[in-house]
């Protein structure tokens, strides 16, 4: 590239890389906010595979509001076999909530289901309610779109209520559940739905609470995203391990930005430097 009219080559050569530089800050910058859309995790077990992927909003619901929840399901290297798929809703929300579920033909953007199946529409359910959603051959790599929405004109009491939300999958010698935030493990040695005495391997995840949330107080009500127990006991230190996996990005990508900032001083500092000699350069006469 050659310099515009006038201008020194070195400083030529320094704002070509500060604009490098910068443009590298402004990626950083924006990518966890493009990754906002969804906090995501993987609960692994012998064959079964659970990808759970949150959208913002399952912490608070409003009346009019909906939280979508996308899972996919698959049993990678499996080739025979079937595997079934239950939701279930649990605590005092789940009965003035509606809940849709729909079967993804790939991965969901946002709230949109490319290619969309309706398991279930706008049902409610008393607490502890489980929906069936079929089954899948073992070889398939299915998305499913949980949708849960709080009515318009929703009771100001029930707002203050909190729920609990899971989705099990059987098959292949697996039984995983998986709720938003995290995942609660391998169930096929003989636990119960939600989680307890679970041996699988849940990376990212934590088993989800079954008591009563912080939300309560907080005046809306809400799905708990992946407490251990119950939310409004928990000590200050038992973080939901979902967040800290989404907090742990966020602080790496700013950690390369400050150094691509501490690139771009020295980068400056190095071409102030050439201007510098050069001017002496050209007091001196010397070539």
């Amino acid at each position: 590239m050659a310099p515009v009219a006038g201008e020194e080559p070195g400083m030529t050569a320094t704002r070509r890389i500060a604009t490098a530089v910068a443009a590298f800050v402004l990626l950083l910058a924006l990518s966890p906010l493009a990754r906002a859309e969804g906090t995501e995790q993987l609960v692994q077990g012998r064959s079964l595979e659970l990808v759970s992927v949150t959208s913002g909003g399952a912490e608070t619901l409003a009346p009019g509001d909906t939280m979508a929840w996308a899972v996919k399901i698959s049993a990678p290297g499996v080739e025979d076999g079937a595997i079934s798929r239950t939701l279930v809703v649990g605590g005092d929300l789940a009965e003035h909530v509606e809940v849709s579920v729909e079967a993804c033909a790939a991965r969901p953007a946002s709230t949109t289901c490319p290619g969309g199946t309706s398991l279930l529409e706008g049902r409610g359910t008393p607490s502890g309610g489980s929906y069936d959603l079929g089954s899948q051959a073992a070889t398939d790599h299915q998305w499913l779109l949980v949708r849960v929405g709080l009515p318009d004109g929703t009771a100001e009491d029930v707002q203050s209520l909190a729920g609990t939300l899971s989705l099990r999958a059987r098959g292949v010698g697996d039984d995983l559940s998986v709720s938003p935030g995290g995942g609660t493990g391998d169930e096929s040695g003989g636990a119960s739905v939600d989680g307890s005495g679970g041996s699988g391997d849940s990376t990212g995840g934590t088993r989800p609470s079954h008591g009563t949330s912080d939300d309560a107080a907080s005046g809306s009500g809400g799905f708990d995203t992946g407490s251990t127990g119950s939310s409004g006991n928990a000590p200050a230190d038992q973080v939901p391990l979902g967040f800290l996996a989404a907090t742990g990005m966020a602080v790496a990508v700013w950690l390369l930005a400050a150094a691509a900032i501490l690139l771009l001083g020295a980068s400056l500092h190095r071409g102030r430097r050439a201007l510098t000699r050069n001017d002496e350069q050209d007091e001196d006469g010397t070539p």
